[in-house]
C-alpha cells in the first residue's frame, strides 16, 4: 500500500475522488468538513490519512483489506463489504455508527475494541450471525458497560465475541 507524499498528489486524488471540503494539512493527513464518499470505486487501499471527517466516511464494497487510511474521528464509518480481515486502524472516535459487516474479520476482540480501544461508538453494525449479540452490545455501548455487557453475551452464548477482556 503505497501513501501519497505530496500535497499535490493528495488534491489530485481526492479531486478525483469527488472528496469536496477538505483541508490537507501539514502532517498530510486529510481533514473534511462533510461527508467522505468512496463507496463502490473499487479501492484496494487508501493512499491518504484521514484525520478528522465531520460527516460520514464511506467506503463500503471496495475491496480494501485494511482500514488504514481511515479517519481517526468521523461521525459515522462505513466499511462493510469489503476484504477487511481485522479492524487495525480503526478510528479512536465515532461519534454515532460504526458498520463493518460482510467482511473475513475475526469478531473474537470486537467487545474490547468497542469499549476499550474506541473513545466512543454510538451503535455497531456487525454480520448477520451475530444479530442478537449485536443488540447487545449496542444496549452496553452508550453507558460503556462492559462487564454487564460480557456477562450478557456469555450468557447468550457469544463467547468467541469477548476475548481478550
Amino acid at each position: 500500500m503505497k501513501m501519497l507524499t505530496t500535497k499535490h498528489s493528495i488534491e489530485k486524488w481526492l479531486t478525483k475522488m469527488g472528496v469536496p471540503d477538505y483541508t490537507i494539512n501539514d502532517d498530510l493527513t486529510v481533514d473534511v468538513a462533510g461527508h467522505v464518499d468512496l463507496d463502490k470505486m473499487k479501492l484496494k487501499y487508501l493512499p491518504v490519512q484521514f484525520g478528522t471527517v465531520n460527516g460520514f466516511f464511506a467506503v463500503m464494497e471496495n475491496q480494501l483489506t485494511s482500514l488504514k487510511g481511515c479517519p481517526h474521528t468521523a461521525n459515522d464509518l462505513y466499511a462493510s463489504n469489503n476484504n477487511l480481515i481485522n479492524l487495525d486502524y480503526h478510528p479512536t472516535h465515532i461519534n454515532d455508527k460504526f458498520s463493518f459487516h460482510t467482511n473475513g474479520i475475526d469478531h473474537g476482540n470486537i467487545v474490547k475494541l468497542l469499549f476499550l480501544d474506541m473513545k466512543f461508538v454510538g451503535r455497531a453494525s456487525m454480520d448477520v450471525k451475530y444479530y442478537r449479540a449485536e443488540r447487545i452490545i449496542n444496549k452496553h455501548l452508550p453507558s460503556k458497560d462492559i462487564l454487564s455487557c460480557v456477562d450478557e453475551l456469555l450468557e447468550a452464548g457469544y463467547a468467541e465475541l469477548c476475548h481478550g477482556i
